[in-house]
């Protein structure tokens, strides 16, 4: 009687927790097609994504590739580059060459050379770089017209560069125009360490007033998990570490010279498989069989632990930041960039988290998607198409115009 008892409790309890079970997957597979449906704006190629975007704004579409674009203007007797960034070029290297000094690690570009950069508002973006590789016009570093001018630098990712909008219609070309001496020494691609490494390479040596560290909110926390774990980038969390690059142009040059004419070729092939839209049966099912929807509401997905990990990272980089610009007399503030409303990084969680951090470490902040929420125009900072995560034009002059009277 007894045995009969446990085994229907056996029975009782295996068929609650297999109730169980199907009830937790059957609304993750419900929240799964929720999110397949909210998402199918990303599941689009790039170049449907342009003609989105084309549509909306009436801007020519160039349906060239990058390669095509460069080809071109070589063609016509203007020898232009591809864009190249330092994370291309360390993905390449050992870590053998990495850790035992003999390789020069670039941070900036070829010096007063034209690139081809990219294109998510219908045409592409060219730039020509200054002195030391970055987009800037070489006037820009040279020597202060006034001695008592202030100097500010932007550091920070793509938008601190300028990516995907036409000349002079990037962040720090737009200060310039309200008589500010604005430079940019932003790389696409780049996290904290990489953003640390480029102040004490470029930044101190150029002596600013004030520094910009513009946080881009939907990769800056993984970057900093990437970087943290490359063994050449981490060097420059020591104190004192530098490769002395200011000084080393004619070097620069020529390793990225060699480097870009080896792999042109690799570029076209990595523009045609970019944004297919094309998913495998495993990725598809991934999220259903791993109850994705459901851990990420628990905050237990790797997205939200490396979160946390890239937060602390980004603290470490910050911390360092600060005590270089106070010992140096520079103001740094923190400037957290525009988001998408409605992204998947346009809550207030990691903006709390990044604001609380910045407080602690008393480094200024300002909140540029609380400045701008209330704008009539909001939405139009944004490219249409959702795969496209840069600015327009009118996001470069708004965040201009904030920052503008932190330099006058």
């Amino acid at each position: 009687m007894a045995f009969a008892a446990k085994d229907m409790l056996k029975k009782k309890i295996g068929l609650l927790l297999l109730s169980s079970l199907g009830t937790l997957f059957f609304c993750n597979a419900a929240l799964e097609i929720a999110s397949e449906i909210q998402n199918r704006d990303y599941r689009i190629s790039w170049m449907e994504g342009l003609e989105l975007e084309t549509r909306h704004t009436g801007v020519p579409l160039d349906r060239r590739t990058k390669l095509q674009v460069v080809k071109d203007m070589r063609a016509a007797g203007q020898w232009v580059y591809p864009a190249a960034y330092p994370h291309h070029f360390l993905a390449h290297l050992t870590n053998d060459q990495k850790t035992n000094g003999r390789s020069l690690v670039p941070l900036g570009f070829i010096s007063k050379a034209t690139y081809v950069q990219c294109n998510e508002l219908g045409q592409w973006s060219v730039f020509t770089t200054d002195r030391y590789g970055f987009q800037n016009e070489d006037w820009v570093v040279g020597p202060k017209k006034n001695p008592n001018d202030k100097t500010a630098i932007l550091m920070g990712d793509s938008i601190a560069e300028g990516q995907c909008v036409q000349k002079g219609q990037d962040i720090a070309s737009r200060l310039r125009e309200r008589g500010l001496r604005a430079i940019s020494l932003g790389s696409a691609g780049g996290g904290p360490l990489r953003e640390l490494a480029i102040m004490k390479e470029y930044a101190l040596p150029l002596k600013p007033t004030i520094i910009f560290w513009l946080f881009t909110p939907w990769n800056d926390l993984d970057d900093a998990v990437v970087e943290n774990e490359d063994p050449f980038l981490t060097k420059y969390l020591q104190d004192g570490f530098t490769q002395n690059l200011i000084h080393r142009q004619k070097e620069i040059n020529q390793v990225w010279k060699n480097f870009l004419e080896k792999r042109i070729d690799e570029e076209e092939d990595r523009h045609q498989q970019a944004n297919t839209g094309v998913r495998s049966i495993t990725s598809l099912l991934k999220p259903y069989v791993t109850i994705y929807q459901i851990r990420k509401r628990l905050a237990l997905t790797a997205g939200h632990a490396r979160n946390q990990r890239g937060a602390n990272l980004l603290g470490d980089a910050l911390r360092q930041a600060k005590k270089l610009c106070d010992d140096n007399g520079i103001q740094l503030i923190f400037i957290y960039l525009p988001q998408r409303p409605g992204s998947w990084m346009s809550g207030k969680t990691v903006r709390t988290q990044i604001k609380s951090l910045t407080a602690t470490l008393k480094i200024p902040t300002i909140d540029l998607p609380e400045i701008f929420s209330s704008r009539n125009d909001y939405l139009e900072f944004f490219p249409k198409p959702k795969i496209f995560f840069h600015l327009r034009p009118a996001a470069h002059d708004a965040t201009a115009e904030t920052l503008a009277p932190y330099v006058k």
